[in-house]
């Protein structure tokens, strides 16, 4: 790995590369990159938790009858499964600018998120959790985790933004995929409630920031991007 980076650097300026082309050993550096900046969100949750104070966003008539539903931890831990998977698929196999449409608003997400949740800190507050099952013990694991790192990052849900956003591209790249898509984009956001680790406004703001964040990405930060490229003279760029 290490010698991969050291060879594209040596190729050419970092500035004058084409991160985006296509091939997955030319995009692991940008990969390897942008899954270790996803992956900040621990060490910020656990900044917050010890900071302490926030706030919490729980509606009462709302939040306060949602149901705990077993069932809905297998479509939440896949969610957990294919947030670095998808990412690393569109490596292997998107095209060029579609790939980089991806991963431009996949790094813009990513800011806004610790942004918002440094800015306006939100945590849950996980009530006892009783029942007997495999399923129901999964999710006494998935509370008792989060007792470890904290349970603030909760306005937006990462857990909702980073599967609906990569949604978004995999349906510009097979629209045959949309079903099936937007049933587990649907069941992902509700797992988040119905296992509650997440407040209706947790998934509703998530919702709301893949829209802002695709909106802006596509038709101001892409084009701008297209002509940088071209005027240095990024190779690959047309």
């Amino acid at each position: 790995m290490l010698d991969t980076l050291i060879n594209l650097v040596k190729e050419r300026p970092l500035l004058h590369r084409d991160w985006f082309r296509e091939g997955f050993r030319h995009r692991l550096p940008l990969m390897a990159f942008l899954l270790g900046f996803q992956g900040l969100y621990f060490p910020i949750n656990q900044f917050l938790s010890a900071k302490g104070g926030g706030t919490n966003v729980a509606l009462a008539q709302i939040d306060g009858n949602m149901p705990l539903l077993p069932i809905f931890v297998i479509a939440y831990a896949l969610g957990f499964a294919v947030m670095p998977i998808l990412p690393l698929y569109a490596a292997w196999k998107f095209p060029r600018d579609l790939f980089q449409q991806y991963m431009v608003a996949f790094f813009l997400i990513m800011c806004c998120g610790y942004t918002i949740w440094l800015v306006f800190p939100a945590y849950v507050v996980k009530a006892p959790v009783s029942g007997d099952g495999f399923l129901m013990d999964i999710i006494k694991s998935l509370h008792s985790n989060d007792d470890n790192y904290g349970t603030y990052n909760a306005v937006p849900s990462s857990h909702v933004y980073y599967v609906t956003l990569a949604m978004c591209y995999y349906l510009l790249y097979n629209r045959r995929l949309l079903i099936p898509f937007v049933i587990f984009a649907v069941c992902n956001a509700l797992s988040t409630m119905f296992t509650h680790q997440h407040y209706f406004i947790d998934v509703i703001t998530g919702f709301v920031l893949v829209a802002a964040v695709f909106g802006f990405s596509q038709r101001v930060i892409i084009p701008a991007l297209r002509k940088w490229e071209q005027r240095i003279g990024v190779v690959g760029v047309s």
